[in-house]
């Protein structure tokens, strides 16, 4: 499960890293600038016009890095407690009253629940990695048998490699 939780934020990681590079580019840049304008290889008019292009660029990179990431502190813990919560997750939901069960829809399916009146059915844009992943683990294996699952994707990383044999005795 960690491994998963790493796998689909590594995007978050490597962008940050991109723009930490970028902000170092245009800092690199502007004290270019500043050089030039000291030694007096570019006039003020010029100076003037590139330093607002760059402040500008720098101030968007910046805006970039102080977006809320809304990352765990301690991943292993929220995964450890999303998986207790999803064994549980009918009692918890009938022992619930109405702001608690909103939460925890909120948990579920974090980009919400819409309602088609005319199909008369609920539809869901995307589940919690951490619950939909205990589902379909959950499922029994009667109603998998026949089917092509992207579960052996999702849990290779589970399997020891090739050349591994538990019991395996030389």
């Amino acid at each position: 499960m960690i491994d998963i939780y790493f796998r689909s934020n590594m995007h978050k990681i490597e962008s940050k890293i991109a723009f930490q590079s970028q902000q170092k580019e245009v800092n690199k840049k502007i004290e270019r600038l500043e050089e030039r304008l000291i030694n007096e290889e570019v006039s003020q008019e010029i100076f003037e016009k590139f330093h607002k292009k760059l402040k500008l660029e720098k101030s968007k990179i910046e805006a970039n890095l102080n977006l809320p990431e809304n990352e765990a502190s301690n991943p292993e813990k929220a995964i450890e407690l999303a998986i207790h919560l999803a064994t549980k997750l009918n009692t918890v939901w009938d022992s619930s009253d109405y702001f608690q069960k909103q939460k925890l829809q909120n948990l579920v399916f974090p980009e919400g629940i819409t309602y088609n009146r005319k199909n008369d059915e609920c539809r869901t844009i995307r589940t919690n990695s951490a619950f939909l992943s205990t589902a379909k683990l959950s499922r029994p294996l009667e109603n998998c048998q026949n089917e092509n699952s992207d579960i052996d994707s999702e849990f290779s990383c589970l399997v020891a490699p090739p050349g591994i044999e538990p019991g395996f005795k030389v």
